[in-house]
Protein backbone atom coordinates (compact mmCIF):
# COMPACT_ATOMS: atom_id res chain seq x y z
CA UNK A 1 0.00 0.00 0.00
CA UNK A 2 2.90 2.43 0.71
CA UNK A 3 4.44 1.67 -2.91
CA UNK A 4 1.11 2.56 -4.72
CA UNK A 5 0.97 5.87 -2.58
CA UNK A 6 4.28 6.88 -3.05
CA UNK A 7 3.91 6.32 -7.10
CA UNK A 8 0.47 8.43 -6.59
CA UNK A 9 1.96 11.04 -4.48
CA UNK A 10 5.43 11.18 -7.44
CA UNK A 11 3.11 11.13 -10.80
CA UNK A 12 3.53 14.46 -11.92
CA UNK A 13 0.26 16.60 -11.42
CA UNK A 14 -0.27 17.48 -15.41
CA UNK A 15 -0.96 13.48 -16.16
CA UNK A 16 -4.39 13.75 -14.05
CA UNK A 17 -4.69 17.15 -15.16
CA UNK A 18 -5.46 16.95 -18.59
CA UNK A 19 -8.28 15.18 -20.24
CA UNK A 20 -8.66 11.88 -22.55
CA UNK A 21 -9.75 13.41 -25.88
CA UNK A 22 -8.33 10.40 -27.73
CA UNK A 23 -10.96 8.84 -30.59
CA UNK A 24 -12.57 9.01 -33.92
CA UNK A 25 -15.55 11.30 -34.34
CA UNK A 26 -17.80 11.11 -37.31
CA UNK A 27 -19.31 14.79 -37.31
CA UNK A 28 -19.31 17.67 -35.26
CA UNK A 29 -21.77 19.84 -35.56
CA UNK A 30 -22.12 23.36 -34.41
CA UNK A 31 -24.97 24.47 -32.04
CA UNK A 32 -25.26 28.22 -32.85
CA UNK A 33 -24.47 28.49 -36.61
CA UNK A 34 -21.36 30.20 -36.26
CA UNK A 35 -19.42 27.48 -37.77
CA UNK A 36 -19.54 25.21 -40.77
CA UNK A 37 -18.37 22.36 -38.52
CA UNK A 38 -16.43 19.28 -39.41
CA UNK A 39 -16.24 15.54 -39.98
CA UNK A 40 -13.95 12.63 -39.69
CA UNK A 41 -12.26 14.13 -36.54
CA UNK A 42 -9.25 11.79 -35.24
CA UNK A 43 -7.53 13.24 -31.86
CA UNK A 44 -4.66 11.16 -30.53
CA UNK A 45 -2.84 12.04 -27.74
CA UNK A 46 0.26 11.48 -25.93
CA UNK A 47 2.24 11.86 -22.85
CA UNK A 48 6.01 12.80 -22.86
CA UNK A 49 8.38 14.57 -20.43
CA UNK A 50 5.47 15.60 -18.28
CA UNK A 51 3.33 17.06 -21.22
CA UNK A 52 -0.14 16.07 -22.79
CA UNK A 53 0.26 16.65 -26.50
CA UNK A 54 -2.53 16.44 -28.89
CA UNK A 55 -2.98 15.73 -32.37
CA UNK A 56 -6.58 16.54 -34.40
CA UNK A 57 -7.52 16.15 -37.51
CA UNK A 58 -10.14 17.00 -39.30
CA UNK A 59 -12.04 17.47 -42.88
CA UNK A 60 -13.43 20.80 -42.86
CA UNK A 61 -17.29 20.82 -44.09
CA UNK A 62 -16.72 24.23 -46.04
CA UNK A 63 -12.84 23.38 -47.85
CA UNK A 64 -13.99 19.51 -47.76
CA UNK A 65 -9.72 19.44 -46.71
CA UNK A 66 -8.42 17.75 -44.12
CA UNK A 67 -6.58 20.43 -41.63
CA UNK A 68 -4.68 18.92 -38.52
CA UNK A 69 -3.51 20.67 -35.79
CA UNK A 70 -1.05 19.83 -32.92
CA UNK A 71 -1.94 20.99 -28.94
CA UNK A 72 1.18 20.75 -26.54
CA UNK A 73 -0.65 21.25 -23.14
CA UNK A 74 2.62 22.52 -21.33
CA UNK A 75 1.12 25.89 -19.61
CA UNK A 76 3.83 27.98 -21.31
CA UNK A 77 3.02 31.31 -23.52
CA UNK A 78 4.35 31.07 -26.83
CA UNK A 79 4.77 34.15 -29.17
CA UNK A 80 4.43 34.18 -33.12
CA UNK A 81 4.05 37.12 -35.43
CA UNK A 82 2.34 36.76 -38.58
CA UNK A 83 3.06 39.12 -40.95
CA UNK A 84 0.14 39.51 -43.88
CA UNK A 85 1.69 39.29 -47.29
CA UNK A 86 -0.59 41.71 -48.96
CA UNK A 87 -0.30 44.86 -46.65
CA UNK A 88 2.92 43.98 -44.52
CA UNK A 89 1.26 44.50 -41.50
CA UNK A 90 2.31 42.65 -38.36
CA UNK A 91 0.14 40.89 -35.87
CA UNK A 92 1.74 39.11 -32.53
CA UNK A 93 0.06 36.04 -31.08
CA UNK A 94 0.36 34.64 -27.73
CA UNK A 95 -1.10 31.33 -27.59
CA UNK A 96 -1.28 29.34 -23.92
CA UNK A 97 -2.33 25.87 -23.98
CA UNK A 98 -3.19 23.83 -20.45
CA UNK A 99 -5.22 21.51 -18.75
CA UNK A 100 -7.87 22.45 -16.26
CA UNK A 101 -10.98 21.06 -14.67
CA UNK A 102 -10.60 17.91 -17.05
CA UNK A 103 -10.45 20.26 -20.22
CA UNK A 104 -8.01 21.46 -23.29
CA UNK A 105 -7.57 25.02 -22.87
CA UNK A 106 -6.54 27.08 -25.65
CA UNK A 107 -5.99 30.85 -25.10
CA UNK A 108 -5.02 32.97 -27.96
CA UNK A 109 -4.66 36.95 -27.65
CA UNK A 110 -4.01 38.70 -30.71
CA UNK A 111 -1.60 42.45 -30.48
CA UNK A 112 -0.86 45.33 -33.05
CA UNK A 113 1.69 47.49 -32.12
CA UNK A 114 1.67 45.90 -28.42
CA UNK A 115 -2.75 46.94 -28.48
CA UNK A 116 -4.50 44.17 -27.96
CA UNK A 117 -6.81 43.74 -30.36
CA UNK A 118 -8.39 40.29 -30.51
CA UNK A 119 -8.94 37.14 -28.04
CA UNK A 120 -9.85 33.59 -28.85
CA UNK A 121 -10.18 31.17 -26.15
CA UNK A 122 -11.36 27.53 -26.71
CA UNK A 123 -12.53 24.49 -24.36
CA UNK A 124 -12.52 21.36 -25.27
CA UNK A 125 -13.88 18.29 -23.35
CA UNK A 126 -15.55 14.76 -23.22
CA UNK A 127 -19.28 14.31 -22.36
CA UNK A 128 -19.71 10.61 -22.53
CA UNK A 129 -18.53 9.40 -25.72
CA UNK A 130 -19.05 12.98 -27.09
CA UNK A 131 -16.17 14.91 -27.69
CA UNK A 132 -17.49 19.24 -27.14
CA UNK A 133 -15.51 22.19 -28.26
CA UNK A 134 -16.84 25.59 -26.97
CA UNK A 135 -15.56 29.06 -27.99
CA UNK A 136 -15.37 32.26 -27.30
CA UNK A 137 -13.65 35.02 -29.40
CA UNK A 138 -13.70 38.75 -29.88
CA UNK A 139 -12.00 41.93 -30.91
CA UNK A 140 -12.60 45.54 -29.69
CA UNK A 141 -16.31 45.65 -31.44
CA UNK A 142 -17.79 42.21 -30.77
CA UNK A 143 -17.76 39.01 -28.84
CA UNK A 144 -19.29 35.58 -29.46
CA UNK A 145 -19.48 32.14 -28.54
CA UNK A 146 -20.00 28.69 -30.31
CA UNK A 147 -20.54 25.17 -29.53
CA UNK A 148 -19.58 22.25 -31.43
CA UNK A 149 -20.54 18.62 -30.75
CA UNK A 150 -18.33 15.68 -32.11
CA UNK A 151 -20.03 12.18 -31.74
Amino acid sequence: MKILFAIFVSAPLSLFACPDLAGRYLECRPTTGHSTGSRDMIVSQSFEDGVTTYVASAINSQSNERETATYKADGIKTEEVIIDPDNGKRTHLSTLISCENDKLIIDISFFSDDIKFGFSKVSVYKEGKQLIIESHSGDETQEGSDKEICE
